[in-house]
């Protein structure tokens, strides 16, 4: 299944979307509250001066006087502010709302001197390019959020997998499979700025197959998220176009933030 969402940050922060509810057990048919903000109100505390024309005092006025209210505070189940109720689905199992949390977090800087061929060779890749991986993992879940921004990349995508942005199984400087296949980023108008973002959850299809001709490299070959997790120095990210067929950038996962 894939599920997309829109982005609320550029390249430092992963942009996530729910996928399908999940659902844990012992509903208490609750959801989050929705709040009401209203602006501060502004009373006066001394009405405007009059004027007697008899007194000496006629012309000594004050200006008047202003307090505000106090900020709203936010109870969340008083009053007004209770949250509505929500029908449980079948199975009386609670809905666990977003956001998610996620088991761990990666940040890819990725370049073309990364960048090898079938044969484990060093191609240089797609010069002056480069590519940032935002990855939010769940390995609960088998889930992971993508935000993805490519700068300098040339030539339209090419790859005999369904889509030439990738996660592949293999060391630095080694090649390896695809294990996740991701929608190419999309080119930003009037700039040199290609961008994707979104979500996928297990089973991953890549399109290619294994060792075997049969088993496609992702989910069916065994893989699931917990593996990047287990052993993030094995995976690598990249993007193969026609100027730079063995790929255009190239970034090994690191430590996870």
């Amino acid at each position: 299944m894939k599920f997309s969402i829109a982005a609320t940050a550029a390249l430092t922060a992963v942009a996530y979307a729910a996928p399908a509810a999940v659902y844990d057990e012992d509903c208490d048919e609750t959801v989050a509250p929705v709040y009401k903000v209203e602006a501060p109100k502004y009373e006066a505390v001394h009405p405007a001066p009059s004027y007697d024309a008899g007194k000496k005092d006629e012309h000594k006025a004050e200006a008047p006087k202003y307090e505000v209210h106090p900020a709203p505070t936010y109870g969340g189940n008083k009053g007004d502010d209770k949250c509505p109720k929500q029908e449980c689905p079948a199975g009386d199992k609670e809905v666990v709302q977003f956001p998610i949390k996620f088991t761990s977090t990666f940040s890819i800087v990725a370049t073309p001197e990364q960048v090898v061929n079938m044969n484990n060779t060093f191609t240089g890749g797609n010069a002056g390019a480069i590519g940032y991986y935002n990855f939010g993992l769940n390995s609960d879940l088998d889930l992971i959020c993508y935000n993805i921004t490519l700068v300098g990349v040339t030539g339209d995508y090419q790859s005999p997998a369904d889509t030439a942005t990738h996660i592949h199984d293999g060391d630095a400087g080694m090649s390896g499979p695809p294990r996740i296949a991701f929608p190419n980023p999309t080119i930003v108008p009037g700039s040199n700025v290609r961008a994707a973002y979104g979500c996928l959850t297990a089973p991953f299809v890549t399109g290619l197959t294994g060792a075997d001709n049969v088993t496609d490299t992702g989910s069916a070959s065994g893989f699931t998220i917990a593996d990047i997790e287990a052993n993030p120095a094995g995976y690598n990210a990249d993007v193969h176009t026609t100027d730079a067929v063995p790929g255009a950038v190239r970034g090994q996962f690191g430590a996870p933030l």
